[in-house]
C-alpha cells in the first residue's frame, strides 16, 4: 500500500530544462562604445540616450510616464506578483497564536444558589469579583504537496509574472521605438524642405 501511495505522489510534469544555448562572445563588427557603455551600466530601457538630442529625450519621457497602456501594463505585472506571492504561501506551513487575556467584574449571588448551608456563618447574599479570562489559541496547519499541486501552481504563477513583466518591457519598446522612428523621420521632412 505504502509503495502505490509513493508511486503515484510523483508529479506527473517532469523538470523544465533550460536548452542550451551556443551564443557567440564577441560581435563580428565592431561596436560603437557608447553603446557599450549603455549596455553596461543597465540603460537599456532608455536605448534612445545614445542618440543625445534632448528632444527626443523630452519626447520620450513624456510618453513613457503618460501612456495608459503602460500604466495598465505595470498594473498587470504587479498583479501577477501579488498572485505568485499568494500561491507562493501554501508552500509553507501557517501558524496561528492570538492570545487574549481579559478581566471582568462579575456579580455572584450567593443566597439564590444555596452556597451558604452552614447556620454559623452569616449569608453574604451578593459577592462581586473580578474574573480573568486567558485564553491561548494556538493553531498549526501544513498540506503535504504529495502530487505537486501547490508547486506547479506556483510555477505558474511565476511564469505568469514572467509573461507580465515581458509583455510590459515589449510594449514599452514597441512606445519608444514608434516615438523614435516618427520622430527622425519628422526631421528627415524638415530637413528636405529646406533643401
Amino acid at each position: 500500500f505504502l509503495i502505490f501511495i509513493f508511486a503515484t505522489s510523483c508529479s506527473p510534469i517532469s523538470p523544465y530544462k533550460q536548452p542550451t544555448v551556443y551564443a557567440p562572445l564577441e560581435w563580428k563588427k565592431e561596436t560603437n562604445p557608447e553603446i557599450e557603455k549603455i549596455h553596461d551600466t543597465g540603460f537599456l530601457n532608455d536605448w534612445w540616450m545614445v542618440f543625445n538630442d534632448p528632444v527626443l529625450n523630452e519626447l520620450e519621457s513624456t510618453a513613457v510616464q503618460n501612456n495608459q497602456s503602460l500604466k495598465a501594463a505595470m498594473q498587470n505585472y504587479m498583479k501577477a506578483k501579488a498572485e505568485s506571492m499568494i500561491a507562493r504561501a501554501p508552500l509553507f506551513p501557517s501558524v496561528y497564536f492570538a492570545p487574549v487575556f481579559e478581566k471582568s467584574e462579575g456579580v455572584l449571588n450567593v443566597s439564590a444558589f444555596g452556597i451558604n448551608n452552614n447556620p454559623n456563618v452569616p449569608d453574604m447574599g451578593v459577592v462581586r469579583g473580578v474574573i480573568p479570562q486567558n485564553t491561548v489559541p494556538f493553531n498549526f496547519n501544513y498540506q503535504v504537496d504529495l502530487w505537486s499541486q501547490i508547486r506547479n501552481g506556483y510555477i505558474s504563477a511565476l511564469l505568469t509574472e514572467e509573461a507580465a513583466l515581458e509583455g510590459f518591457n515589449a510594449l514599452l519598446l514597441t512606445i519608444t521605438a514608434d516615438i523614435a522612428e516618427n520622430y527622425f523621420i519628422l526631421r528627415s521632412l524638415d530637413s528636405e524642405r529646406e533643401v
